[in-house]
């Protein structure tokens, strides 16, 4: 489909790379522009130092016992919410209102227990177990 222009509105005649003069400079390419390989002026060795400085003291208290215990619990609910993520899809519904977001969150979870209900009854291999006590 063509576009239309409006009157006395010419379009800019396309140049090729040929047409164009070489461009030279003085400049030396880390003088250029800032997307120019090489280092640029806020990279220094002396920044990963100073952010390695910054962080020791803050990562320091991650390694006690005091911290550790209550965040283990904190990975552990982490861990089961980004399973149930990819598992049911639970961030991502495709209803919308109230009611209808509640019984489906209501319903991805109770399908999420049921699926670990299962894993529990056949890793403890309590089939197997109720096979054996059951009359033939």
């Amino acid at each position: 489909m063509k576009t239309s222009r409006p009157a006395g509105k010419a379009a800019a005649p396309a140049e090729s790379i040929a047409d164009k003069p070489n461009e030279t400079s003085d400049k030396s390419p880390s003088e250029g522009s800032p997307d120019a390989d090489g280092p640029s002026g806020d990279e220094t060795p002396d920044k990963a130092a100073s952010r390695k400085d910054r962080l020791e003291p803050r990562r320091a208290p991650q390694q006690t016992e005091a911290w550790k215990k209550p965040y283990a619990k904190r990975s552990g609910q982490e861990g089961v919410n980004r399973a149930l993520d990819r598992v049911t899809g639970i961030k991502q519904l495709l209803v919308r209102g109230k009611r209808a977001v509640t019984m489906a969150l209501y319903l991805k979870t109770v399908g999420w227990n049921v699926l670990k209900a299962g894993a529990t009854y056949a890793q403890r291999g309590i089939a197997s177990r109720k096979r054996e006590l059951q009359p033939a």
